[in-house]
């Protein structure tokens, strides 16, 4: 190694000796904000990325690129076609026969459904994620759980590393680390 190499490597390890350690990750964006404990924020940010319309500038390629990766996962049995991409549809607050709500529902009318409770201080209700897999159909979509084979009924509970799990077993505990990872993979791939 040469020997002005060599001064630049420890001036440079000299730089990086002075940063300060960090202890926990960084912010999130909603945390700068003041606004990082608030279910509905968390909310309407992920479901405005993933709905084809919204002027986000990606089309349908974030969508396809997080289904891809919830289809990938082993503790999901989802699979997921590009074919579905123009027929997906997402909605938020969707009322259930038993007037309940979760927090999003993505579906393919009488194909597939993906219901969504979100999770980010908060535990779950009681009897919450029963109350979803036991309700018949989403009523305000209208779409009935009976027109949906039941091996292409999914749900999903998203929620911090660590937290509570869900109290329906049909419920696949989800991480917002995960998430933030997928965000992450697709913005890297050139987004």
């Amino acid at each position: 190694m040469s020997e002005s190499l060599h001064s630049h490597l420890v001036e440079f390890k000299r730089r990086l000796d002075r940063l300060p350690e960090t202890e926990a990750p960084p912010p999130t964006t909603l945390q700068v904000l003041g606004r990082g404990q608030l279910e509905q924020d968390w909310q309407r940010l992920l479901f405005h990325f993933l709905s084809l319309e919204r002027p986000h500038g990606l089309d349908h390629s974030f969508l396809e690129h997080f289904l891809t990766a919830l289809a990938d996962r082993d503790d999901l049995d989802y699979t997921f076609s590009r074919f579905d991409l123009t027929d997906i549809r997402i909605e938020t607050e969707v009322p259930t026969s038993n007037e309940r709500r979760p927090d999003a529902v993505i579906w393919v009318n009488d194909e597939w459904f993906i219901c969504w409770e979100l999770k980010v201080t908060a535990v779950e209700n009681k009897g919450q994620t029963t109350d979803y897999v036991q309700a018949e159909e989403f009523s305000g979509i209208e779409l009935s759980k009976a027109d949906v084979p039941a091996e292409n009924q999914h749900y999903i509970y998203l929620a911090p590393s660590g937290a509570s799990p869900p109290t329906a077993d049909e419920f696949v505990p989800v991480s917002w680390q995960w998430v933030a990872s997928e965000f992450q993979s697709f913005l890297t791939a050139g987004h």
